[in-house]
């Protein structure tokens, strides 16, 4: 009830009462999307094994850029996210190391609900959650990125996991770790979260698709659309994000990922084996696609040996609406690039036309070489930069996503790696960032030596 009191005599009760009013209601709870940005606070050493799992620990969350709720599930010196909402997460880490040896190689594994215990203990029991990632051969530095959609129910624990068959590593403190929930698990939103069934064998030169998929796993998930045959078809149109890993077993010469649309293919990543190894090759991105449309991922070599695609493997694509600030673009052609050593360059000539996966929404990028944001909040970048040398120099390059014109290599949107003369390599960078309105973003390039004829294919 209301009560009223007046410390005046003869008040005016009659205009009182004429505008008074009284209205009680529930307001549901609401539950605040999480987001969480994070980055190893210095330069940390990790001893290793090339047959155990190990969690990369001692990240430290950036306030700025982490919602308050969201960093209290957060548990960084332990190295672990704990889910407080049912949803699909999208969960993206990018590592920098460096060991004492060369020629090592680094597996990383984006694990569920592993062991959470003591500081340095290695861990085998975390075989859920999907995929892992590998890097055959680090020069000195490497970076290894991944990206993941997953299906999480509270409690459930995220970590990042490497193997390697150096003695140590020495993380690089642009080591990054970023989550996002996206959306409600209930009802399922269309798209898929999916690994191979087993290893797939494959002696086909030039395109293929890959077939074989299941969402059997913890955290994996399939709204009834198929998906398992390799064809998945899309029942609403708008934005997707799509998240692929594919391990190949004993390849030889250049292979690719490609994420096609109704068989066109709209992304890839590419890496050329100087000789016959085990690799994988990440890519992530946005796409806008139509209802009715098909989504496959098509695998490329160039050899016409027996090999395989390893059970390691994932494919994961999700809605996430359709009027979502941001652009997704690709280059109008193949061009040669020239590098001066330590000198930064700028990618420019993108473009958001000319293919039906592309978009730009609330504009932003007019000239097609900076991103200036329109509407502040937690963005999605992801970056893949295909690059061909067609000398015999190699160098170590380097890819920074850059935050208003400063090279911040620190906000986990950097990647360097080994371009191997006569070789193919894609560079990338993907992560959560939060940006205010104003601010610019823009792709630049750099060689640890002078370098000509480098060619930025037009897949980047």
């Amino acid at each position: 009830y209301v009560q009223v009191q007046s410390t005046t005599p003869n008040a005016d009760w009659e205009n009182l009462r004429a505008h008074c009013g009284l209205s009680i209601v529930r307001i549901p709870p609401f539950q605040a999307p999480t987001s969480i940005i994070s980055g190893l606070s210095k330069t940390e050493r990790l001893d290793v094994s090339s047959s155990a799992w190990s969690r990369v620990r001692h990240f430290k969350v950036n306030i700025a850029q982490t919602q308050e709720s969201a960093g209290k599930y957060f548990f960084g010196d332990e190295g672990y996210f704990e889910a407080r909402y049912a949803g699909i997460y999208l969960v993206s880490t990018s590592i920098t190391a460096q060991s004492n040896v060369t020629g090592y190689f680094i597996r990383m594994k984006i694990g569920l609900n592993g062991d959470s215990s003591l500081p340095g203990t290695n861990v085998n029991d975390q075989t859920e959650g999907g995929g892992t990632h590998l890097f055959p051969e680090c020069g000195d530095t490497c970076t290894i990125q991944m990206a993941l959609i997953l299906a999480l129910h509270p409690t459930e624990k995220i970590g990042i996991y490497v193997q390697s068959n150096a003695p140590y590593l020495d993380f690089h403190y642009s080591t990054s770790l970023s989550l996002k929930y996206l959306i409600p698990l209930e009802p399922l939103p269309d798209g898929f979260s999916m690994q191979l069934k087993e290893p797939q064998t494959v002696n086909v030169y030039g395109d293929y698709q890959v077939t074989g998929w299941r969402a059997n796993l913890k955290g994996q998930y399939k709204k009834d659309s198929g998906g398992g045959d390799g064809e998945y078809l899309i029942g609403k149109t708008g934005l997707y994000l799509v998240a692929v890993n594919l391990e190949f077993m004993d390849v030889e010469g250049v292979t690719k990922a490609i994420p096609s649309i109704n068989n066109i293919p709209a992304m890839a990543a590419a890496y050329k084996a100087p000789i016959e190894q085990s690799f994988s090759i990440s890519i992530s991105g946005i796409m806008k696609i139509q209802a009715g449309s098909t989504f496959t991922l098509i695998g490329f070599t160039q050899s016409d040996q027996f090999y395989k695609i390893s059970d390691k493997s994932t494919s994961s694509i999700t809605y996430i609406g359709d009027k979502a600030a941001g652009f997704t673009a690709t280059r109008n052609n193949e061009n040669l690039l020239s590098f001066q050593a330590g000198i930064w360059t700028s990618v420019k000539r993108w473009s958001t036309s000319g293919k039906d996966f592309l978009f730009e929404n609330q504009g932003g990028f007019e000239s097609k070489e900076s991103y200036i944001v329109q509407e502040s909040g937690f963005y999605y970048a992801s970056v893949n930069i295909i690059l061909t040398s067609l000398n015999n120099a190699s160098s170590q390059m380097e890819l920074a996503l850059v935050h208003n014109n400063i090279n911040n290599q620190y906000n986990g949107l950097y990647s360097t790696s080994l371009l191997q003369k006569q070789g193919t390599i894609t560079l990338q960078v993907a992560g959560g960032i939060y940006l205010s309105r104003w601010d610019y973003l823009t792709v630049q390039l750099r060689s640890d030596v002078d370098l000509k004829d480098i060619s930025l294919e037009q897949e980047s």
